[in-house]
């Protein structure tokens, strides 16, 4: 009994305590009901002798079978991962397949004797398209992977990213990037609007969903030849109903399951479960109905989205658009009068000025006598059309307005015409007709771009003369970087690893900027960076993190190690250089202020209160008193220095991390509790990375000194009073960095 009992408590010490009642319980019945004193025998005090032992036995028994059961749920859900980035990775490398292919089609082939070989426009036009299809599905598989590493480590979709769409536009955005094998499959398939709504989602999640359901139905169209697709559109909900082969009473109640899989040889049962769980992140829900041999439908139910918070929403986006706006100008370029007035209206509500012209000549003359913040440039007109008008615009030819921001208005494909606008400089893409909020949206966005084009073109001098080493093992991105960063006049270095890295700092005499990637064999990013802060002469030198994992866990760890940034492969070349440049201003800023980097300030008066006003924090055991007696509460050097790099996103930023504070100290009394040693140690790493991310110097020194190592080494810290210190600490740093975070944030 005792051996199922431990079987069922995980706990030692409640099955202790169980037991021993038990016996106890045991005892006083048999004392109190019995008529004769009780006479152990020898063979009962054996078994008493061996009581114990079958106890601890059972106990450890026990405990292996837990860690056997958590091996096995950490297995599986490896597994669930793989599956899940390999199913979901198909869809957007089968298009980028095809679109190659279809490249390769299209071009001519060599001929040795025919040196001057022409290509035609139409071809050009349908090699751009098939280019923006493979962009976009890379994009796309990016994305997966993020969302895909978000849910294993149990992060929903982030509310901020959810967005508002028609329904009827993103459904046909879906058709449109799907990759269909032949015209005839694409004309298998049926869009139906009853009524079109506007639903909350992530544009990628959603798409990604329609590519699953299609599939699947797809892939038995080769038995049914007359097997058929609709997808109907009706009040917050979308339908898609194949009359396929139907699906089986037994396999519909798992069907939303990991690992539910029938009837297809290389299924791996995880689409629909992703489905599920996309669904839920949009508060929504996914059902299926079918009959065997006559149909299946698949049912999306979306939250009802009120008029009054679409309206809210627009009205945020005008504002948003309007801050931008310097000179409240919006120069229309159409050549047909009808889109003047359409314009007119749905910009109404921006309060602007808005100029309508026919031509792009008339747009290079009102261009180069007045100032305008935006142009809605169409790209078919009689003279020149948008291409050529946006590339005399961003040549320079008009000083004032070459980073204006250019948005396409057209009627072309959206497959067709967006890489062509992006390649001739333009900033954004509406289609013709739009809705009000898809042309605000697009426009916001525009200026956005222009506005961080116009700082970085302003700025890019700085980069100038400077030298930066590239830190990673593949060739491929160092090559990349290196053509990047030498465009902008900066001197480059490459390291294969990090042993390099540390070899060639211990050459050259001066490093700006150190492109450190966090992954490498022998010696990581972390550890190399480690080394590198180590060195006084390169206490200053900007380290930037080079990852493939954009959770917070990871970018907590490099900036716990002492780098001053943080950039997720794929590097894109602009994002390289802004974040190069906001990096160097930081620092130049902070080194005005003599304030710097993470070293806290001594002796540094807070703003708060009389009770903190020397920065400490003042031990309740006399213990402790040397150990705090020179360590300020607060890094306000860390402080300012994020406050400074996350700018306008540094409060909700600051209230996020210190909600996580406050989480982790929950799950490490969780731990505690029941004398989890490998859960305290998760929590309290999780609050070293938080705490040093927040600036709470006292508290990220204390965990890291005096409590991470021991329970790292499987014993509990040497002092009685440790949770005690370490609750004070937390309420106390959280009740000064909330008032910090209601300062006003550093300016330029």
């Amino acid at each position: 009994m005792i051996f199922i009992m431990a079987l069922c408590i995980n706990v030692p010490l409640l099955l202790m305590i169980y037991v021993s009642a038990g016996i106890s319980a045991a005892f006083l019945a048999v004392i109190a009901t019995s008529e004769n004193p009780l006479i152990l025998s020898n063979a009962d005090k054996s078994n008493l002798a061996l009581l114990p032992v079958v106890l601890l036995c059972s106990m450890v028994f026990s405990n292996t079978m837990q860690k056997g059961r958590i091996l096995a749920e950490k297995t599986k859900a490896l597994i669930s991962l793989a599956g899940t980035i390999a199913h979901e990775m198909r869809n957007p490398l089968e298009q980028m397949k095809y679109a190659m292919n279809n490249i390769a089609q299209v071009l001519p082939i060599p001929s040795t004797c025919d040196l001057d070989q022409t290509i035609t426009a139409g071809t050009i036009n349908q090699i751009f398209s098939h280019i923006e299809h493979g962009l976009t599905s890379c994009d796309r598989g990016l994305q997966v992977i993020d969302m895909t590493l978000r849910e294993v480590s149990n992060q929903t979709l982030d509310p901020a990213k959810l967005s508002y769409y028609s329904a009827l536009s993103l459904t046909e955005t879906a058709l449109e990037e799907y990759e269909f094998e032949s015209p005839i499959e694409r004309d298998r398939v049926k869009l139906q609007v009853k009524s079109d709504f506007i639903f909350k989602v992530d544009e990628t999640a959603y798409i990604y969903i329609i590519f699953n359901l299609l599939k699947n139905a797809l892939y038995y169209f080769s038995s049914y030849p007359d097997a058929r697709i609709t997808i109907t559109i009706e009040r917050q909900k979308i339908t898609v109903t194949d009359s396929g082969p139907g699906i089986s009473k037994r396999v519909l109640a798992n069907i939303f399951k990991n690992f539910a899989t029938d009837g297809k040889p290389n299924g791996t049962g995880l689409g629909l479960a992703y489905c599920h769980r996309t669904m839920l992140a949009f508060e929504g829900s996914i059902a299926c109905d079918s009959v065997v041999n006559k149909y299946t439908s698949f049912i999306l139910n979306f939250p009802f989205i009120s008029p009054v918070e679409i309206e809210n929403y627009t009205e945020q986006i005008y504002r948003n658009t309007s801050a931008l706006m310097k000179n409240n100008a919006v120069l229309v370029v159409d050549d047909q009068d009808i889109y003047h007035e359409v314009i007119g209206h749905l910009l109404d509500a921006l309060a602007c000025r808005i100029v309508a012209v026919k031509s792009g000549e008339q747009a290079i003359k009102k261009l180069n006598h007045d100032r305008f913040d935006l142009v809605l440039m169409d790209i078919k007109m009689p003279d020149k059309d948008g291409y050529t008008v946006t590339r005399e615009i961003r040549s320079g030819e008009i000083e004032c307005a070459k980073n204006i921001a250019i948005v396409a208005h057209t009627s072309e494909p959206a497959s067709m015409a967006k890489i062509k606008a992006r390649q001739a400089g333009m900033d954004g893409f509406v289609s013709k007709p739009c809705t009000k909020l898809e042309l605000i949206t697009a426009l916001y966005q525009a200026l956005k771009v222009a506005t961080q084009r116009g700082y970085v073109q302003q700025s890019e001098e700085k980069l100038k003369g400077k030298t930066i080493l590239i830190t990673d093992d593949e060739a491929f991105n160092r090559e990349y970087v290196e053509s990047c960063t030498n465009a902008w006049g900066m001197k480059t270095l490459q390291a294969d690893s990090g042993e390099t890295a540390l070899a060639i700092l211990d050459i050259v005499l001066h490093v700006d900027f150190i492109l450190m990637d966090m992954r490498m064999p022998i010696l990581d990013g972390i550890e190399t960076t480690r080394l590198i802060r180590a060195n006084p002469d390169f206490a200053d030198t900007i380290i930037v993190a080079l990852t493939g994992n954009s959770d917070l866990g990871s970018q907590e760890e490099a900036l716990e190690a002492g780098m001053n940034g943080f950039m997720t492969k794929p590097i894109d070349g602009i994002t390289l250089k802004k974040t190069l440049i906001d990096l160097l201003v930081s620092k130049n800023q902070i080194k005005t202020t003599g304030q710097y980097a993470a070293q806290p300030i001594k002796h540094q008066e807070t703003l708060i209160s009389e009770e903190i006003r020397l920065n400490r924090y003042i031990p309740m055991h006399t213990e402790q008193v040397s150990f705090f007696e020179n360590l300020p509460l607060l890094d306000h050097a860390r402080i300012q220095e994020t406050k400074f790099t996350l700018k306008s996103k540094f409060q909700e930023s600051f209230q996020c991390m210190i909600k996580n504070l406050e989480r982790r100290k929950t799950e490490l009394k969780t731990a505690l509790d029941n004398n989890d040693l490998e859960g305290m140690l998760e929590a309290l790493h999780s609050m070293i990375g938080v705490s040093g991310l927040l600036g709470a110097y006292a508290l990220h020194q204390y965990i890291k000194l005096c409590l991470y190592p021991a329970i790292r080494a499987g014993n509990y810290p040497d002092e009685k009073t440790w949770e005690e210190t370490l609750n004070a600490l937390i309420e106390l740093s959280i009740q000064v960095l909330a008032y910090e975070s209601s300062l006003q944030t550093v300016e330029i």
